[in-house]
């Protein structure tokens, strides 16, 4: 399910600046599942008034929208029922008109538009936070459209450790990290166990389960976890705020709120999506897990900005630094979300991945579980081969607010290095001129002690010959 973005100022500027900025054919799916009906676009339609000519018109005289409930498409910019020879005229018309070398070597733009001959990847994405509520991580994997059904038997599987086929097929458990792993870490106290799973009845089965066999069912859901992400060949993504450090940095009083924060989380991840999604010349969604309670269409709820946001991202590039517009519109098809209650296998990975990326924060590299390292290993990389270029900082788990103090603090131990390598070497140098003085030397030595040995023969030599004569004399 997808929220509508029913604001009269928004839905027109939004309108608006799509049609400036792209082909009318363009508009198809260039914004999902925008539902409603607003008269204020009309702006929209008068610019396709001058390429069509089709455009209704309502009984108070202005021009009518109908919003496709799948795609964001209006009448007016609908593709007209064509035979299949003018089809093959249009295709023809567009290779030959939007063919660019330069960006995407072989690949018409074209095709890019329609996704065909293409890879198609989703983003499953999910959120995750901390005891302290002082970080939260927008995390999730990057899964080819071919590799899903992979991953749906793979989360199957891992239910299955928990509960019987009958019941997973009647019921669809959805799998929570946050719960599992609280039952694990709390299975020697029944008393708190008990209480939990009456909150959670839907895991009330590991109640009649001992330690060890909690322990075991555990570590069977993370072995298949592990497997699962080498075997679909996923490639993992997030965004790691800080809500301390904001604070820290603007003050108590001013920090950015959380939503604000979300949504330049959520902005970083597109622009690293869309990087990924242009460097491997392929299209993809993203699937998300509703944030709200209850479906509620109103401008406060979490998933009415969230949509909003994403749609802004689309228009006109809102946060987005380094990818242009028109890669993110042509890239990112369609945003959905999904309720808590839906059982949707790549959202429950996606929940494992980000519940992963926050614990693994309070972690030495050495102390990572197999499945945090599986996730670290498997972070985007900008397209980079990882022996010559580690970017995952950047591409993959980008970290935010950046620590500019701890870079300068890192810098200043980086220079202070530096000058005690000088030094170091100064120092080997000057021990290197003593060493070799006292080569010297001892090669002189040497030399005197070969002379020695050889005088010394000498005179023994002289005393041996010597001495027969004086015993004649004698």
């Amino acid at each position: 399910m997808v929220h509508p973005v029913d604001s009269v100022a928004n839905c027109t500027a939004v309108c608006g600046k799509l049609h400036e900025q792209s082909a009318v054919s363009e508009h198809r799916g260039s914004i999902s599942d925008w539902r409603g009906h607003c008269d204020d676009c009309y702006e929209l339609h008068e610019g396709c008034e001058e390429i069509y000519g089709r455009i209704p018109l309502a009984a108070h005289g202005k021009r009518s929208v109908s919003h496709q409930s799948t795609h964001f498409v209006c009448e007016s910019c609908a593709f007209r029922e064509t035979t299949l020879c003018e089809t093959y005229v249009l295709v023809v018309l567009y290779l030959i008109l939007w063919y660019d070398v330069k960006q995407w070597q072989i690949m018409p733009k074209c095709l890019l538009l329609w996704g065909i001959g293409m890879d198609e990847y989703t983003l499953y994405l999910d959120e995750s936070k901390n005891s302290e509520k002082t970080l939260f991580v927008i995390g999730g994997i990057i899964i080819r459209n071919s590799e899903i059904a992979k991953l749906n038997s793979a989360i199957y599987d891992v239910k299955k450790c928990i509960w019987a086929e009958d019941y997973i097929n009647d019921n669809h458990p959805i799998l929570h990290c946050t719960e599992l792993s609280t039952i694990k870490n709390s299975r020697s106290n029944k008393r708190f166990l008990s209480t939990y799973l009456n909150i959670h009845p839907t895991l009330s089965i590991l109640g009649t389960q001992s330690s060890s066999e909690i322990k075991s069912i555990y570590d069977n859901v993370y072995n298949i976890c592990c497997k699962t992400i080498k075997a679909i060949e996923c490639v993992t993504i997030g965004c790691l705020v800080d809500i301390e450090k904001f604070k820290y940095i603007y003050g108590n009083s001013i920090y950015p709120k959380e939503d604000i924060l979300f949504e330049v989380a959520l902005q970083e991840i597109i622009e690293n999506y869309s990087h990924f999604l242009l460097c491997n010349k392929s299209v993809g969604n993203i699937v998300y897990e509703s944030r709200n309670d209850e479906f509620a269409l109103t401008e406060k709820s979490p998933d009415f900005k969230m949509y909003n946001n994403f749609c802004k991202i689309k228009a006109c590039n809102k946060g987005v630094t380094f990818i242009d517009q028109e890669t993110i519109s042509k890239t990112i098809r369609y945003l959905y979300m999904h309720s808590k209650q839906e059982d949707i296998p790549g959202l429950q990975f996606a929940d494992f991945v980000a519940y992963n990326m926050i614990q693994s924060t309070n972690r030495t590299t050495e102390q990572y579980t197999e499945f945090m390292k599986k996730i670290s290993d498997r972070l985007y990389n900008g397209g980079h081969e990882l022996t010559g270029k580690d970017l995952r900082d950047y591409f993959g788990l980008k970290k935010l607010p950046y620590d500019f103090q701890r870079i300068h603090l890192l810098e200043d131990a980086n220079t202070a290095l530096k000058k005690s390598n000088d030094n170091i070497k100064t120092e080997r140098n000057n021990l290197i001129k003593r060493n070799n003085l006292l080569i010297e030397g001892k090669n002189k030595l040497v030399t005197q002690l070969e002379d020695c040995k050889t005088e010394i023969k000498r005179l023994n030599d002289n005393a041996s010959s010597i001495k027969p004569n004086v015993d004649n004399s004698v």
